[in-house]
């Protein structure tokens, strides 16, 4: 298994909380995590330099943020999934 697959595979493990939704395309080139909530981060994932994935928040338009973080192994990954799970948590007008 690739370092990009173990990456997308451990990134899918977020459509375990509730209201998230996960969405890779094919070539794995992309990676969508969104939240059913409009108080909830939303993120794009893209690969880039054919070894890794860096990540932007999107809003509710579709519009990208600048980088915001780069995950070059799957550790960070699972890192990412802390935080995320954190912001969903702690998200506003709850």
């Amino acid at each position: 298994m690739t370092k990009q697959e173990k990456i997308k595979n451990r990134i899918r493990s977020i459509r375990e909380l509730d209201e998230v939704t996960v969405k890779v395309s094919k070539s794995l080139g992309t990676i969508d995590v969104t939240h059913d909530y409009d108080h909830v981060a939303n993120f794009k994932f893209k690969w880039v330099s054919d070894n890794h994935y860096v990540g932007y928040f999107v809003n509710l338009y579709g519009e990208e943020s600048q980088a915001i973080v780069s995950l070059w192994e799957p550790i960070e990954a699972v890192k990412f999934i802390v935080l995320y799970t954190t912001l969903v948590e702690l998200r506003a007008k709850r």
